[in-house]
């Protein structure tokens, strides 16, 4: 009887992939945020992340973000308690609010990036440069609509 070789180290998919460089990149940003004094969670730096610098109408907020309108209130009242948001009317649609940073949310936001460039240094340390490159070239490609369910 003939057994194929097993493989000791099985490549792991692609997905659990991404999801492991994610959960790395999101642990250095909330290490490098509580470094610089900025005691954030992972959802708040996921809510900041889809502001635009600026304003953002609350109902575009939760479209991108894939949650209710409710939620990005709860959620801007916990981050302008905390200096970082305000939400306040729209002077031209009576019916939408703007949820926009203040010039301390800007310079969270600004902390953030730096983490960001901060975690591609120390992974081109880790992996090599010419691996990060490859990396972000390949996941900036154009990957089209998901596949609808048939």
């Amino acid at each position: 009887m003939t057994t194929l070789p097993v493989p000791m180290t099985p490549e792991k998919p692609l997905g659990l992939c991404l999801m492991d460089a994610q959960q790395w990149i999101g642990k250095y940003i909330l290490e490098w945020m509580h470094r610089n004094g900025h005691d954030l969670n992972a959802a708040d730096i996921a809510f900041l992340a889809n502001l635009d610098c600026g304003e953002t109408h609350a109902s575009e907020l939760a479209r991108r973000m894939g949650i209710t309108r409710q939620a990005v209130y709860r959620t801007t009242k916990g981050l302008s308690e905390r200096g970082l948001l305000d939400l306040v009317d729209d002077p031209e649609r009576r019916n939408q609010k703007i949820v926009a940073m203040t010039d301390y949310g800007l310079e969270v936001v600004g902390v953030a990036r730096a983490g960001l460039e901060a975690a591609e240094r120390d992974l081109e340390d880790r992996i090599g440069n010419h691996n990060v490159v490859a990396l972000k070239a390949a996941l900036s490609q154009d990957w089209g609509p998901p596949a609808s369910r048939t």
